[in-house]
């Protein structure tokens, strides 16, 4: 059964379906998918059913889904974090895909320098993804509520297991504005 089908199926249970996605992904093919650096293209935003992320799945766990992520041009976009709840569809191995791996190679299937420092802490995403950016002094977006008009860009000041506190400014050293937020409202993370 595809994952198109069991999502139609199980409609009117949206929240239970969205997770039953990332099961099912994890079973049948995360172990292939990730170890061939196969692309795969998540769509989690229900109020734009044509927007989708595309890239390399390189963690998976109850909460989050994490990708390095790939240009329609096939050049390496950063790092993504999506919350499983708002998933809704996961698409392999089509037309799009096959041609985006196609540019990726003719690009000499460049890696993005996310790829080779960004490491899991304790298998746990969000304080990998707070102590990078706070090492590497990397500029965080994040999505809150998954709101088109609740995005947050920042620097990691400090963390904790359920608040971030990011401040914006040029760089990491301003002493501009600082925002505080539950972690357990992300939806949405980007590090480029």
């Amino acid at each position: 059964m595809s994952c198109m089908v069991l999502w139609k199926k199980y409609m009117h249970k949206e929240a239970t379906v969205r997770i039953m996605l990332i099961e099912l992904f994890e079973k049948k093919y995360y172990q292939d998918y990730s170890a061939q650096n196969r692309f795969i293209a998540i769509y989690n935003n229900k109020d734009e059913p044509t927007q989708f992320e595309c890239g390399f799945v390189f963690f998976t766990d109850e909460n989050f889904v994490g990708i390095f992520s790939i240009s329609p041009s096939g050049e390496p976009n950063g790092l993504r974090i999506i919350c499983n709840k708002q998933i809704f569809r996961i698409d392999l191995d089509n037309s799009y895909l096959k041609d985006l791996t196609q540019k990726y190679a003719e690009l000499g299937c460049p890696s993005s320098d996310l790829s080779e420092t960004f490491k899991i802490i304790e298998n746990d995403i969000l304080k990998s993804v707070f102590e990078f950016s706070m090492s590497s002094k990397r500029l965080l977006t994040v999505q809150l509520h998954n709101s088109d008009y609740d995005f947050i860009e920042g620097f990691v000041d400090e963390y904790g297991d359920d608040y971030c506190i990011l401040h914006s400014g040029e760089n990491d050293t301003d002493d501009y504005s600082h925002t505080i937020f539950q972690t357990e409202a992300i939806t949405y993370i980007s590090i480029k």
